[in-house]
């Protein structure tokens, strides 16, 4: 019987450190895929098609749904100039519910409630930030998976655009922790003054406090367009 229990508890002994090392793990970050065939970043790039240049407006449907299965649906307007955006949320009747802007500082112009919520412009800002401009930085293209890309190396996170064989992009970003971000998948798309216009884009952002946006486009503005009829 005393040989059993000793058996027993050395047993035990091993396996606990096992079942720990499984644990941590199943919850460690996986992080980004490696990067192969690294080369330079070409205009012809997945990085390159993949945000748009110069000026534009973009008008688009917005379902956003939140946890516990709550949502709506509002009307969004993005005016881009480079690096500067401005954004506004209407309803589907024109009411506006929220208008701000971001040129390097960020102003807010216009909250009703619950839009008006402390960081809800921050995060709404960063996510149009993440849908319509280029990450800062110079970034390293390869493969990724079977799929060629590009990745953006940033003091706060790590960015990877993929362009899929449907000529769509998937975009991907990682905290310095290795953790998922935010992931934007795009669908039904066309080259458009170099940019890969995308009729319905979704957004699933993965953070402490997880929705999902799906932007369906209603309308699409560039002065290039203008340029093109002259």
């Amino acid at each position: 019987m005393k040989t059993n229990s000793y058996k027993s508890c050395d047993q035990l002994r091993w396996f606990r450190p096992i079942v720990l090392l499984l644990l941590l793990c199943g919850c460690a970050p996986v992080g980004p895929q490696p990067l192969d065939h690294i080369h330079g970043c070409g205009d012809g790039s997945a990085c390159g098609s993949a945000f748009p240049h110069g000026r534009w407006q973009f008008v688009h449907l917005i379902d956003f749904r939140l946890p516990g299965g709550s949502g709506g649906t509002v009307i969004g307007i993005t005016v881009l100039d480079g690096t500067s955006l401005k954004c506004a949320l209407t309803t589907t009747e024109g009411m506006t519910l929220f208008e701000a802007t971001d040129n390097g500082e960020l102003t807010i112009i216009h909250a009703l409630p619950p839009f008006d919520k402390p960081g809800f412009a921050q995060g709404l800002m960063a996510d149009v930030r993440a849908l319509f401009i280029r990450p800062p930085g110079s970034p390293a293209c390869g493969m990724i998976g079977s799929e060629p890309g590009c990745r953006f190396r940033n003091r706060d996170r790590i960015t990877d655009v993929v362009l899929r064989d449907d000529g769509c992009r998937q975009i991907t970003s990682w905290t310095t922790a290795g953790m998922v971000d935010r992931t934007i998948t795009t669908h039904d798309c066309t080259l458009r003054h170099g940019y890969r216009l995308a009729r319905s884009l979704v957004l699933k952002s993965q953070g402490k406090s997880s929705y999902v946006l799906t932007l369906r486009l209603i309308n699409v503005q560039s002065p290039m367009d203008t340029e093109k009829q002259r």
